[in-house]
């Protein structure tokens, strides 16, 4: 099956999977674009909507309902408008809506969950996942190493803040040891479960 275009004028969202057709009951305004499923039985979906405009929470939580459709299985509303994205689920009564977001992270976010093994570990990370993308710094947990002011105003201040941005971005969407790999870490297998980090080339 062919993946549909996410949004006019913009790089696909989901490029590189093959999204199913994506039926909507009442779509309120939102153009469906496609669905990817997550792994396991009752797999998380992700359902992929553009629209020209900001939608509202109203819209996104009739549409999520009517996808849903009270199933046992977590979904996730994507609804794109430019280089923003508005996002609902993936589970609840009332299903959570966050509304004007940067794109790129959504992407990410349901890059990551649709690698997790079945439902329930999509469901936990997307529900630890998802609100850290209104912080400052999202994606990041600051446990001391940095002050945050630091972190989100002076670093990005730096000579080579273009530089490193730039060398960074094809890491986006690793995980796990290619991540760790790409960062410059060599990795030293240890019997059993452990490993050693190497300091190698800086990124």
């Amino acid at each position: 099956m062919a993946t549909s275009p996410a949004s006019r004028g913009t790089e696909p969202f989901l490029a590189d999977l093959d999204l199913r057709p994506l039926p909507l009951a009442d779509p309120q305004g939102l153009e469906p674009v496609g669905l990817a499923l997550g792994k396991g039985r009752g797999a998380l979906e992700v359902a992929v909507t553009r629209l020209a405009h900001h939608p509202t929470q109203a819209a996104m939580r009739t549409v999520w309902r009517g996808r849903h459709g009270g199933r046992a299985v977590p979904l996730l509303l994507v609804a794109l408008h430019g280089d923003r994205a508005a996002i609902c689920g993936p589970g609840g009564e009332e299903p959570p809506v966050y509304l004007d977001l940067d794109r790129g992270m959504v992407e990410r976010l349901c890059r990551a969950a649709l690698t997790e093994p079945d439902r329930h570990a999509a469901s936990r990370f997307l529900r630890a996942a998802i609100p850290e993308l209104e912080t400052p710094l999202p994606g990041l947990r600051n446990e001391g190493l940095f002050a945050t002011h630091e972190l989100a105003r002076d670093v990005p201040a730096r000579r080579d803040w273009a530089q490193a941005q730039q060398a960074a971005t094809p890491l986006l969407a690793l995980r796990g040891r290619p991540l760790l790999q790409g960062l410059g870490f060599q990795i030293e297998d240890l019997p059993g479960h452990a490993a050693i980090l190497r300091a190698g080339a800086v990124l």
